[in-house]
């Protein structure tokens, strides 16, 4: 059985300020990918298309940011498991908390909070913007099929290798 230890105060003091520091950029890589999923969400109402390219642009940066602040996450478990003797799996923010004075440990516990509460905005916004997508490409077909009279698929081949014909109710090919 391992001897588990005890960080001494200033160990503590850093470590808290380490991980508030860390919480904070967190919390503004979250707004950061909340307001993206917003503009996302604008642009599929409105139909604009036309900051395709500066969206990918922040799409890729946020995607880089998430994998800094993994990594960061990461170091600052390994901190505070070296600092209480502890494996990385078994703490955590609250462990580290429950040992701070009451005000950094309501700072960080504040800042947890708010993270949680973005997180689940962003995956509102993200299960709406994928419902609007849905929909997008569900009228974009229906209009398809209106205009040409088939599914939005390649036309295909018949026994004899000739193109099959299209069906005749197409506003397109239909005679008046």
């Amino acid at each position: 059985m391992s001897k588990e230890l005890l960080p001494t105060r200033q160990d503590l003091i850093r470590l808290g300020q380490e991980c508030l520091l860390h919480l904070e950029r967190e919390e503004s890589a979250l707004r950061g990918f909340l307001q993206h999923a917003l503009d996302v969400q604008e642009a599929v109402v409105n139909g604009s298309d036309a900051d395709s390219a500066e969206t990918q642009r922040k799409q890729d940066q946020l995607n880089q940011d998430a994998q800094a602040l993994a990594l960061a996450r990461s170091d600052l478990k390994l901190n505070i498991a070296k600092a209480f003797g502890k494996p990385i799996e078994t703490v955590s923010i609250k462990l580290l908390a429950k040992q701070l004075d009451q005000r950094l440990a309501d700072r960080i516990m504040d800042s947890r909070q708010r993270i949680l509460d973005l997180t689940q905005s962003i995956e509102s916004a993200n299960r709406t913007n994928f419902l609007l997508i849905q929909q997008t490409i569900d009228l974009q077909q229906r209009l398809q099929m209106a205009i040409t009279g088939q599914a939005p698929t390649a036309r295909t081949y018949g026994a004899s290798g000739q193109l099959n014909r299209q069906t005749d109710n197409a506003m397109l090919e239909t005679e008046c």
